[in-house]
């Protein structure tokens, strides 16, 4: 039987923390430093131990992630690239155009963004389409609820949970579980399609 310890408690309130200050809009470096301390002084018992595991699980964060984040922003990079030099405005020209109707403007805008998620991450796909399709689609009838709905959940809802191409998010959960990235993505799919079956449907009706 497993015993839960008050360092489990303190890892369980760390998260409690980090989500609620994700809901307030606030930044959580800070939070996660904090628990990280109490978390470690928990653990080791000793002030000086806490503060040298902080610097310790910075130093770890680094080397596991460096690669995925060097990665991501390159492409965001390059995405601003587009956006500056007008190729962006270009390339989804004959797409605004498609927007005829609010039930075209909301699937159409919420496939090309989650396509565009899997090519150059999440948040700069959304905010380089948001700022090119919204408009049409808000002028083709689509309510700005809608399309900010159908611009974050073909996003962040299916482009994120997948991840097929950059596969930066897949690396982190591979990373702490100890799996293959293919393994992470291949368990992702059946959930990204049952909860896009469901939500996606409801949020258009």
């Amino acid at each position: 039987m497993v015993e839960l310890t008050a360092a489990h408690w303190v890892y369980l309130l760390g998260i409690i923390a980090v989500l609620v200050t994700m809901a307030f809009r606030r930044e959580t470096p800070l939070v996660c430093i904090v628990i990280a301390f109490v978390l470690a002084l928990v653990v080791k018992g000793n002030v000086v131990s806490a503060v040298q595991a902080v610097f310790s699980s910075i130093e770890v964060a680094f080397k596991e992630l460096l690669g995925i984040v060097l990665i991501i922003s390159l492409i965001v990079a390059m995405a601003k690239m587009l956006e500056e030099t007008g190729i962006a405005e270009t390339i989804f020209r004959p797409i605004r155009r498609m927007l005829r109707s609010p039930g075209i403007a909301f699937w159409v805008m919420g496939t090309v963004v989650m396509v565009a998620a899997w090519l150059v991450w999440p948040s700069p796909a959304i905010a380089l389409i948001g700022a090119l399709l919204l408009p049409a689609a808000i002028e083709a009838g689509l309510p700005p609820m809608g399309a900010a709905m159908a611009i974050s959940m073909f996003g962040y809802g299916c482009a994120l949970t997948t991840d097929f191409i950059i596969q930066g998010a897949p690396s982190i959960s591979a990373k702490a579980a100890g799996i293959g990235v293919s393994d992470v993505i291949s368990a992702s799919i059946p959930l990204m399609l049952v909860w896009a079956a469901i939500a996606l449907p409801l949020a258009y009706m």
